[in-house]
Parts: structure tokens; C-alpha cells; sequence
């Protein structure tokens, strides 16, 4: 849903502050269409799924680079929270490049928080 509130902040009036939780920059799964606009879908690559040690499959590198959401467009603050440990999808890297693009158009209304979770044994 992370895709999701950084279309609504940058397409929706009204929205001042956004938080986005190990999500991801790109739309998922289907195109967003906000009037004469389409951003499309973040496509993925299964053969990329790994096996771990314990035969859990792990789809931290199936996604494809994202066309990201054009969020410099927003009027809103946005703080980033991600995890380096997310085994879920590239959170920290999308929160990187999410940064790096409100920075390169003269952006400065977000804050990154990162951390290190981990859930395994």
C-alpha cells in the first residue's frame, strides 16, 4: 500500500504528510490512472525467487527497476521508514531512490529512517 499513498500524495489536493513503511516506489501489479495520466505497474521476474537453507522462498530480488511514481509533484512532507533487512522486496532501495528524486528536483520535504529488522532464527 506504500505505492498507493505515494500516488494519492502526489495526485490527491489536500494531502500534507505521507508515511511510507517498506514499501515500494512503483505501482504493483496493475497501472494507476489518475485522470490523463497512467503510471504503470511494477512488473517482476520469478525465475529471479531464491530457495534459503530452510526451503522458504525468498522474493527479495524478483522485482524488475520500477517506474516510479513522480512524487516530486506532491505538495505534502513524506517520511520514509525502511528496514535494510526487508527479505519482502528492495525497501531500502526504493526509499533511496524515492529520496534521490525529491532531492534532484529541489526537494528537501522528506526524512529517511532506516533500521535493521530481522525476524528469522
Amino acid at each position: 500500500s506504500g505505492d498507493l499513498a505515494l500516488s494519492m500524495a502526489t495526485f490527491l489536493p489536500g494531502i500534507s504528510a505521507t508515511v511510507w513503511i517498506n514499501g515500494c516506489n512503483a505501482n504493483t501489479l496493475v497501472p494507476i490512472y489518475y485522470k490523463d495520466i497512467c503510471v504503470p505497474p511494477l512488473l517482476f521476474d520469478v525465475n529471479r525467487v531464491k530457495m534459503t537453507p530452510l526451503g522458504l522462498a525468498d522474493i527479495g530480488d524478483v522485482m524488475n527497476d520500477p517506474i516510479v511514481i513522480p512524487i516530486e509533484r506532491a505538495p505534502g512532507s513524506f517520511m520514509f521508514i525502511m528496514s535494510e533487512a526487508d527479505r519482502n522486496w528492495q525497501s531500502a532501495y526504493y526509499a533511496r531512490l524515492a529520496c534521490d528524486r525529491l532531492k534532484s528536483h529541489g526537494k528537501n520535504n522528506y526524512e529517511l529512517v532506516s533500521g535493521l529488522l530481522w525476524w528469522g532464527t
